[in-house]
């Protein structure tokens, strides 16, 4: 098992990835930003800079450990 993540370390980025894209996919679509609140807007940008620098943090890592 090890080794398989070893060699196929961009797994460890690509499904979350897609998971947190389908998550804002399924909002978007029910209209999640369609209202005028501000409220809405500020929650979104946080949860994309939120994973942002979660991904960054991945990728530095997995770049220093190899």
């Amino acid at each position: 098992m090890k080794k398989f993540f070893s060699q196929n370390k961009f797994m460890l980025i690509l499904v979350p990835l897609g998971l947190f894209i389908v998550f804002i996919n399924k909002k978007l679509n029910t209209g999640f930003l369609s209202s005028s609140k501000i409220e809405n807007h500020y929650i979104f940008v946080g949860l994309l800079l939120f994973i942002v620098f979660i991904l960054l943090f991945t990728i530095l890592r997995i770049d220093k450990n190899s």
